[in-house]
């Protein structure tokens, strides 16, 4: 039986028990930097505890106070399931079929993983931005880490997935070249879209009312609406935005009705609304600027029921998907964007939008910019504010869209209901987490089935990352084995061994230190100057490990409390 047949007679989530990587920075749109990646995360982790709502659910934590924000969250969200959480410090005892990432690092969590066994469950991670050299870096090591074909990066769009392997092509190459390599395996790369809670986006013509009567827009004026980080260098540069909402401005001159761009957003800092300011009063003089604070719900609430027509003109490297247009598409406005990377997937020329041509450099043209970045020469602003200033948006057709649309409130009308329906088929969260759902059926089976592919991993922990003590087994005179000979030098009472312990020089490493009790149980099996076989003290030690009970002789070795003996002659 083939294993796409295997997978067609599955149900989905026939015993998925996943497990989502929680920080609450990664899953809230509370930040004052935010970001796509953030709306996303917490659009992601609302559908998630909806499609799991009564089932069983892990998180990983990197410690107690996110485990504990993690459960209040899933309880206020309604989920009646058995809530699990795992902090760093029990990764090992991780118990899942799926680990989710909310970021393309899966290679780091590949050797992670390695060391309670690779088989154990599945790694699944998102791509957002993929512009940054350490996330090529982490694409490229999907060849050479312990990511297996039961894991998956999601691609969110086409084009993402084609950059990927643009990354990953010349990387096999090299591999062959430097190390003869013949077998390559990758996690799978599928294409899911990125979603939306479209109840989030439907206003009532008094609400669409009021909320232009907030923003001082009066009812006859066109309005555009830009959501997004109000960035130059780093999202979308304004000049395809202003100059063609200029150019509409003057093409309804003769019909007496303004038009006014909302951009709703946020800035980094000062100098950079400065210069957009600037450039607004420069390009644009003729259009009304609006600008709401895009980080605080109410306010991009009132900029999207105000809205006629969406414009996202992006140009920049750091976008992959774009999720403010399934926004506009869930809110019923027509959208004009730049032909672009991800926005090529989500908006139907001529039927839910217009995408506007753009123009970039040749393969080639960019060698200086990636030396420049790689260098540090550059930050990583200025490498993607480096590349946009190189990269255009056609204005003339920009305008054109927006002059059409802006004429025609039927063609609004059109567009924006056969938006909506492309939301509702396509893009609503409820569908895309089902995708997930079948991606992570799958890779659950792909464990059982696929695992004689390569045959299983010769390595049970990183070699880059290893246990210390291995690494650095050269460098003492001997090492703690059960036949070494060890003798009881000092007995300390409870009030000494407190003091001891306490002291500054040994209370920061509360972790390896032995209770009070611990060194009782060890100390009581042996005689003063009367030596023993480390090996035989452990064996009666018992405990809970043989690792917790050579810790403990190790430090009473450490503080002269045991001691070894005189070599003969000494």
């Amino acid at each position: 039986m083939s294993f796409d047949n295997l997978i067609s007679d599955i149900p989905v989530g026939r015993r998925l028990r996943p497990t989502v990587f929680y920080t609450p920075e990664g899953y809230s749109t509370g930040s004052a930097k935010l970001m796509g990646r953030h709306s996303a995360g917490e659009a992601f982790l609302r559908a998630f505890l909806d499609r799991f709502n009564q089932r069983a659910i892990t998180f990983l934590t990197p410690n107690s106070g996110d485990s504990n924000l993690a459960k209040k969250l899933a309880r206020e969200r309604g989920h009646t399931g058995e809530i699990t959480c795992v902090e760093y410090e029990r990764f090992a005892d991780l118990d899942t079929s799926v680990l989710y990432l909310p970021t393309p690092g899966i290679s780091e969590f590949a050797w992670r993983r390695l060391r309670s066994g690779e088989a154990n469950y599945s790694i699944c991670g998102v791509t957002h931005t993929t512009a940054s050299h350490r996330v090529m870096e982490d694409i490229a090591q999907l060849l050479t880490s312990p990511a297996r074909s039961w894991d998956a990066m999601i691609c969110t769009s086409t084009a993402v997935r084609d950059s990927v392997n643009e990354i990953l092509e010349p990387q096999a190459e090299f591999l062959r070249w430097k190390l003869g390599a013949t077998r390559f395996e990758l996690p799978q790369l599928p294409v899911i879209p990125l979603g939306v809670h479209s109840k989030d986006f439907q206003f009532t013509p008094e609400e669409r009312e009021a909320s232009r009567e907030k923003l001082g827009i009066d009812s006859d004026q066109v309005v555009l609406l830009f959501s997004g980080r109000l960035s130059f260098h780093a999202k979308a540069h304004p000049h395809p935005m202003l100059q063609g909402a200029q150019l509409l401005a003057e093409a309804l001159r003769d019909e007496n009705k303004q038009v006014t761009l909302v951009q709703c957003g946020w800035y980094a800092n000062e100098s950079i609304e400065a210069a957009f300011n600037e450039y607004a009063a420069l390009v644009s003089p003729d259009v009304n600027m609006v600008i709401v604070d895009g980080r605080v719900a109410a306010e991009r609430s009132s900029a999207w029921a105000a809205a006629d027509i969406f414009v996202s003109l992006s140009d920049n490297i750091q976008e992959t998907f774009g999720l403010t247009p399934i926004e506009a598409m869930a809110a019923g406005l027509p959208s004009v964007v730049s032909d672009w990377n991800g926005y090529k997937d989500t908006i139907e020329h001529g039927v839910t939008g217009f995408r506007a041509r753009t123009v970039m450099p040749p393969p080639g043209d960019g060698v200086d910019f990636a030396q420049r970045y790689d260098l540090g020469v550059d930050s990583y602003d200025m490498y993607c504010g480096h590349t946009c200033e190189l990269i255009s948006v056609d204005v003339a057709e920009v305008a054109s869209y927006l002059i059409t649309l802006s004429k025609d409130a039927d063609l609004r009308s059109r567009v924006g209901q056969a938006a909506r329906e492309r939301v509702k088929n396509i893009y609503e969260w409820s569908q895309v987490i089902k995708r997930y759902e079948e991606l992570w059926t799958e890779l659950d089976l792909r464990r059982e089935f696929d695992r004689s592919g390569f045959g299983e991993n010769p390595l049970s922990q990183p070699p880059h990352k290893p246990d210390p003590f291995a690494l650095y087994k050269c460098y003492p005179t001997e090492i703690l084995h059960d036949t070494l000979d060890i003798i009881l030098y000092n007995k300390v009472d409870r009030a000494q061994f407190t003091a001891l312990t306490a002291s500054g020089v040994h209370s920061f490493a509360k972790y390896v230190l032995p209770t009070f009790g611990e060194y009782s149980k060890v100390v009581q099996k042996l005689l003063k100057g009367k030596p023993k076989q480390v090996g035989t003290l452990i064996h009666e030690f018992g405990g809970s490990s043989e690792l917790r009970a050579r810790q403990v002789v190790s430090w009473l070795l450490k503080v002269g409390i045991l001691g070894l003996p005189k070599k003969e002659g000494e």
